[in-house]
């Protein structure tokens, strides 16, 4: 999980501000009641020291020679298939067709089945243009398939896709399939029946770029009692298309931002390399400050699979920087049905699940837990805060809900409250609240209704923080900009809107609570975005440029999910979730009369760096830059990021991608030193041989496992996926040509790691597994280089594995050892905390057991839920 440093700040104790409050009071006690005051000799002050400065020259750097920025991606190739109509004669079973005339065609066939079951000898194929494929509302190639000898039967259907992959951004080609339309599409395709697809299972093929599916086609229908042979050409066409999915085997795009990776564990245990880099604020006047930095996390980018949602953040992969959001996960309705449910099609839609709430603040990720008794809240890992779900805001929602946690020092913070106190008619609102529709089908759920198609209403998935205060009426806000969509709900074409993604627009502190409105804020950060695309001397990235024809320019926003209004969403039946914006600056201003002065500005540099598999390549922040603003600009030199490609899949050549993505192995600071990073190998392999585990329960390798079902499958695929682990990092000072040794900090990972059990209720019992990463109970750092002593830190980390699932239906009895001989059990919510530590050469311990939970929350346990932990025995360690 990236470690976002977005952590909130409360200055009550700033000796500036108390002076300041101080010096008020006197003033206003002077100007209230005056006092008469003796005339004294004119005070005389001695004269300042003087020091003369210390005579310097400009240090001479050794900089590494800067690497080569990557070019601007282009556009691929796009060539769409031409109009054709063919007549292809099906082979043996396994034997290739061949084509009469017409070499052009990307789409073959071939028999199906066994052999000696009938198919027809000859087949029609008849590929579209692409002005009827529009017409019809399909991104991507429209083809019929018919027998020409009017004899039934099943054929395989091939279709190269290589001349138009590059067609669309967002790895558009691994979501790729075949579907069915009804023959209707091409006479009335504007009637809502006429466009609903049929997915067909498809096998998609990224190193032969073919789509492969079963078609069966019909015969042709003999008049009512005549007899012989059937007609030729008499046969009815299958309409076939081309188009993508919402998710492929590079992600899901109709996953949330949510990604799994917020329940790994963080810190030394879990190998991952992190790296932060925080933006320095003017103070606040009193109350609440934001502090914002960047924060990257290898842990992050190991994470991302097949099954979670793969578009890099605002920043680039594997960064992060969010001040803090309540997020709510909603269940497919495909996957939500029976069992009292009032939907009997299978579509594209979300449906209610449950009371399931994460909640992420002050730099921590913790599920939020409803006691079904009382109606009360808390976090899983329970610290005390006070939270509560409430009603009645004007945010988009259906009934207002929007959330307030009171922490144990009485610091209020709301998330999704949208009108900030006092507002009043064209004053500005947070947005902070986005929704998404949603259906209720079952009896209990909110907005249920008694026919499905009117059991929907409005729902956030995501509150974000908007508002913050502080004890004493001190305030802070956040204002977003959002990005919306449309989407075909419950299979109609007419879009219904929904908020795909948002980012920050600024940040306001200083404040006074309720006068927000009134008066200006005394600080502000203001955050600058740009379209996810790189200009060019010949193309400059406007938002009005974002068109299919150059849709190629925005390499990871998956264009074809995009809907504007008006629009009918034909084959965009889910709600997707994805952002065309890129963070590119950040800047800190301070009130001065009327008008606000810039302080610091900090420009963010980006590429997109082909991935070496063919699949689309993902932002990547290459650098960052500060200029300071006061008294005239100055720039610090560009702080430089260089990645490493590294398969995330474990790969086993069956034509799926192996989905490299980019970790940091190397940065190049401001002050000219170099950090470089080196990882782990691959530990798992699928061929030449095959080393996976042999049970995921006892699981002692670096990789997981997945299922995932692709588009049109009935049953889900097992896949398995990369951990990787930072085993040194080397730190060089360049900064002049004598410069001292490097820097070598050596990690070693003692013993076996660990991977429990994934309980979500989102995924089906059958198919969860043990994919939880908890990383490593002992982690030994070696600081030093040879022969110089090294320096060493032992130190024992708590797991959480005690009564995590085994595959036989028991349970883990699980402790740590600490290094005096003293046991502890490692209970599922003390992951992360370390114990007992050692330092030599100079031998120091420290011991840091989590605390016991007080108020344990809990709700009546039901399939894939989640209770509250129970209190931690005393533990020595």
């Amino acid at each position: 999980m990236a470690r976002v440093r977005s952590i909130l700040r409360t200055n009550v104790t700033r000796r500036v501000s108390w002076t300041a409050a101080a010096l008020a009071a006197i003033m206003a006690g002077t100007l209230l009641s005056p006092i008469r005051v003796e005339a004294k000799p004119t005070l005389e002050l001695p004269e300042l020291q003087t020091e003369e400065s210390v005579p310097g020259k400009s240090a001479r750097v050794n900089p590494t020679p800067p690497p080569a920025p990557a070019p601007p991606p282009e556009a691929g190739p796009v060539g769409w298939p031409a109009a054709s109509v063919s007549i292809v004669t099906p082979g043996a079973p396994t034997g290739r067709s061949t084509q009469d005339g017409a070499e052009t065609s990307p789409v073959s066939v071939e028999r199906a089945g066994v052999a000696g079951q009938a198919v027809p000898a000859r087949v029609a194929i008849d590929v579209r243009d692409q002005s009827t494929a529009n017409r019809v509302g399909v991104s991507g190639v429209l083809l019929g398939v018919r027998s020409d000898d009017g004899q039934a039967g099943k054929v395989t259907v091939e279709v190269d896709y290589g001349s138009f992959r590059h067609a669309y951004g967002g790895d558009w080609a691994s979501r790729l399939r075949l579907v069915r339309l009804p023959s209707c599409a091409l006479t009335n395709p504007d009637q809502a029946g006429c466009r609903q697809p049929t997915v067909l299972p498809t096998r998609n093929d990224a190193d032969t770029t073919t789509l492969t599916a079963e078609v069966d086609l019909a015969g042709a229908v003999l008049p009512a009692g005549s007899a012989g042979e059937r007609a030729a050409g008499a046969a009815p066409e299958t309409l076939l298309a081309v188009t993508a999915a919402a998710a492929g085997t590079s992600g899901s795009y109709a996953a949330t931002t949510l990604s799994p990776t917020g329940t790994w564990s963080a810190g030394g245990s879990s190998g991952d390399f992190s790296w932060s880099y925080p933006l320095e604020l003017p103070p606040s006047l009193g109350g609440p400050a934001p502090q914002i930095g960047f924060g990257y996390s290898s842990g992050s980018v190991d994470g991302r699979t097949v099954a979670t949602n793969n578009q890099a953040s605002w920043i680039g992969d594997g960064w992060d920087f969010w001040p803090g959001y309540i997020e709510r996960r909603y269940k497919s309705c495909a996957e939500d049905m029976g069992t009292g449910a009032n939907n009997t099609v299978k579509t594209g839609d979300l449906c209610w699940a449950s009371h399931n709430v994460t909640l992420s603040l002050n730099g921590s990720t913790t599920e939020l837990v409803r006691d079904d008794a009382t109606g009360a809240w808390r976090p899983q890992q329970d610290d005390g805060s006070r939270v509560e779900l409430l009603t009645g805001a004007s945010n988009g929602d259906n009934d207002g809900e929007h959330w307030r946690v009171t922490t144990t020092d009485g610091t209020q913070y709301y998330f999704g409250r949208n009108r900030l106190p006092n507002w009043t008619s064209n004053k500005p609102e947070t947005r902070s609240a986005w929704t998404v529709p949603v259906f209720g089908n079952h009896s209990g759920d909110p907005c249920r209704a008694t026919a499905f198609a009117n059991s929907w209403c409005q729902q956030a998935w995501r509150w974000n923080i908007d508002h913050v205060v502080d004890p004493r009426g001190n305030s802070m806000a956040f204002f977003y900009d959002t990005e919306t969509n449309h989407y075909g709900l419950n299979l109609n074409t007419n879009g219904v809107s929904y908020v795909r993604a948002g980012y920050l627009d600024r940040i306001e502190y200083g404040h006074r609570s309720g006068q927000e409105y009134t008066k200006p804020a005394p600080a502000r950060v203001n955050f600058t975005t740009a379209e996810r695309c790189l200009p060019t001397e010949t193309f400059a990235c406007t938002p009005a440029q974002f068109t299919k024809p150059n849709a190629g320019h925005w390499p990871d926003v998956p264009f074809d999910q995009n809907c504007e209004a008006g629009v009918a969403c034909t084959d965009r039946f889910s709600p997707t979730f994805w952002t065309r914006k890129r963070l590119t600056a950040v800047t800190t201003q301070v009130l001065m009369g009327s008008a606000y002065s810039d302080v610091n500005t900090w420009n963010l540099s980006h590429e997109f760096p082909l991935t070496g598999d063919d699949t689309e390549p993902a932002l990547w922040l290459s650098g960052i830059s500060r200029t300071g603003k006061v008294g005239g600009n100055v720039t610090t030199p560009q702080v430089r990021f260089i990645g490493h490609l590294m398969a995330n899949r474990v790969d086993g050549f069956e034509g799926i991608p192996p989905f490299t993505r980019r970790r940091i192995n190397t940065i190049h600071t401001e002050t000219g030193s170099t950090v470089g990073v080196e990882y782990s190998a691959t530990q798992c392999s699928r061929s030449n041989p095959t080393v996976l585990p042999s049970a995921q329960d006892t699981n002692a390798m670096r990789c997981f496992p997945v299922y995932w079902t692709p588009e049109g499958a009935t049953n889900p695929t097992l896949d398995w996926f990369h951990k990787y682990l930072a085993v040194k990092v080397t730190e060089e000072d360049r900064s002049t040509k004598k410069a001292a040794p490097p820097k070598e900090t050596n990690y070693e990972y003692v013993g076996a790691p660990a991977w429990a059990y994934d309980d979500s209720e989102f995924t089906k019992t059958a198919h969860r597994t043990w994919s939880q990463w908890r990383g490593y109970a002992r982690v030994k750092a070696r600081v030093g280089t040879v022969p110089t002593p090294l320096s060493l830190t032992d130190t024992l980390f708590f797991r959480g594995m005690y009564g995590d699932r085994l595959s036989g239906g028991g349970t883990r009895n699980v402790q740590v050892t600490d290094s005096e001989g003293d046991r502890s059990t490692t209970w599922p919510s003390s992951r992360a905390w370390s114990g007992r530590l050692s330092t030599t050469p100079a031998t120091a311990a420290t011991c840091s057991p989590p605390p016991s939970t007080p108020r344990p929350a809990r709700r009546p346990p039901r399939p894939g839920s989640v209770a509250a932990p129970p209190t931690w025995p005393p533990t020595s360690l």
